[in-house]
């Protein structure tokens, strides 16, 4: 592979298949101001899964990412839990998080409906 100057990449070599990221929410729906909480977990082919980078990236109704929402979360033992809280005066709709393990790209959404 050829790496040309001032470009950076990320290689990882694990000793397993992600195969998929699980995300699991405390909510479907939520109010404007309450927080949102959740699990991640990295499922894989083997037996104990080693810790990862996971990009956790908020967008609101219209498709914007969020950026200060968004965040990196180290799992162990391929578990993490993260939250967040909405604004008063956050977008109400459907809101999408996107879960990304960074050293493998495998990734994950799930979908919470912002109301009044």
């Amino acid at each position: 592979m050829f790496l040309p100057a001032g470009e950076a990449s990320f290689f990882a070599l694990l000793p397993y298949e992600v195969k998929e990221i699980k995300v699991e929410t405390n909510k479907s729906k939520i109010k404007l101001g309450e927080v949102l909480k959740y699990n991640i977990n990295i499922k894989t082919g083997f037996g104990e899964t080693s810790s990862h980078v996971v990009r956790i990236e908020v967008y609101n109704p219209a498709g914007e990412i969020m950026p200060f929402y968004s965040m990196n979360l180290v799992t162990h033992g391929g578990r993490a839990e993260g939250y967040f809280r909405t604004a008063l005066d956050d977008q109400k709709g459907e809101w999408t998080i996107k879960f990304i393990d960074v050293p493998t790209g495998i990734s994950s959404k799930t979908n919470f409906f912002l109301t009044y």
